[in-house]
């Protein structure tokens, strides 16, 4: 018996050392199908929420064990698609989404250490809280937040954003248009 659960341990260890990276994650046809490939090769399409059409802002992890996306969503009050979900892949193919506590996520990214992630979420229009909060990979626990409280109409809101961001979420800031919205 010992010798089963040793030979299985062994085993699901090997397996999950040998799971094959990411090395690249490419939007194609407009946005509406992301290709992820694998260190080893293999390519595949990522896999689509429930009434999402379309991607957003993909990324692979430093340690390339996690590849990242907006998942944007059609007929949510708009002409067109918001991104309402930040969806994480790792290694053995398990998924999590994170959302914010409102609005629409426009900023994210991994941490350094590839161990959480970043994300940046609003209202789309009009004068609204700012919100950012880091996410760890491994359960989703909420690891850090912060509420930046809504810009006056006449402030220059790139300069305010980057002035008030703390440190931890200045990457949502580095890798967004902050007129995009």
């Amino acid at each position: 018996m010992r010798l089963t659960v040793l030979v299985f341990t062994v085993c699901l260890a090997a397996s999950v050392a040998h799971a094959a990276e990411f090395r690249e994650a490419r939007l194609d046809d407009g946005g509406r199908k992301l290709t992820i490939t694998q260190s080893d090769g293999q390519t595949f399409a990522a896999p689509m929420l429930d009434d999402q059409d379309s991607f957003d802002k993909p990324a692979v992890s430093r340690n390339r064990r996690y590849v990242g996306w907006l998942a944007l969503f059609p007929n949510m009050g708009a002409s067109y698609s918001q991104p309402l979900r930040l969806s994480v892949l790792d290694s053995s193919k398990r998924t999590m989404d994170f959302v914010g506590d409102f609005g629409m996520i426009y900023g994210w990214c991994f941490t350094n250490d590839s161990q959480a992630v970043v994300y940046k979420y609003q209202l789309p229009h009009g004068i609204t809280s700012i919100a950012f909060q880091m996410r760890r990979l491994r359960d989703g626990k909420i690891l850090r937040s912060f509420r930046l409280e809504p810009i006056k109409p006449d402030a220059d809101e790139a300069k305010v954003i980057r002035a008030n961001t703390p440190a931890w979420a200045s990457c949502t800031r580095d890798r967004m248009d902050v007129n995009q919205r």
